[in-house]
């Protein structure tokens, strides 16, 4: 369904659940990976005994591969559009959270955090961000801000 077949057919509220679902994609894709994963650092040093620096590491490979990939994220959002890219990512960032419960050495950590990363990109701001101001005209910006409050929730979760 398109917005213009919902302007016309009456389903109004439609773009507002697409604007809230931007938010819950932000919030668990952006506070999972940027935050949570943290809480795991004292049972992952004791049991694999690596050094925090080494563990610590995955963080700049997720961080360090988005970085680098993002400003090429807008040609597949162009080319797959943004619902796929939104699937995409979220499958990648399940497929993520699913390998770290098979982790068994810092090398599949790091390729884990590849994968991550990619997902990171796929469920990123800038999708969720195309996505609603594909299906908002008017009351835009509003929907966009209702859509970011999922990456401010997850910055400020990180704080605590």
């Amino acid at each position: 369904m398109t917005p213009q077949q919902v302007q016309g057919d009456g389903r109004r509220w439609l773009p507002w659940v697409m604007a809230v679902t931007g938010m819950l994609v932000l919030l668990v894709s952006n506070g999972l990976t940027a935050t949570a994963l943290s809480v795991y650092d004292e049972s992952l040093l004791n049991e694999f005994g690596w050094s925090r620096g080494e563990l610590k590491f995955r963080d700049l490979v997720t961080f360090w591969l988005v970085a680098l990939i993002a400003p090429f994220a807008g040609v597949f959002i162009d080319r797959l559009g943004p619902r796929r890219m939104l699937t995409i990512g979220c499958v990648l960032l399940t497929v993520g959270y699913v390998l770290y419960s098979r982790l068994d050495s810092l090398a599949m950590l790091y390729a884990i955090h590849v994968i991550l990363a990619l997902g990171l990109l796929g469920a990123s701001t800038m999708t969720c961000v195309i996505l609603i101001s594909n299906w908002f005209y008017a009351q835009r910006g509003l929907a966009i801000g209702i859509a970011l409050v999922g990456r401010a929730s997850a910055a400020s979760s990180s704080r605590r």
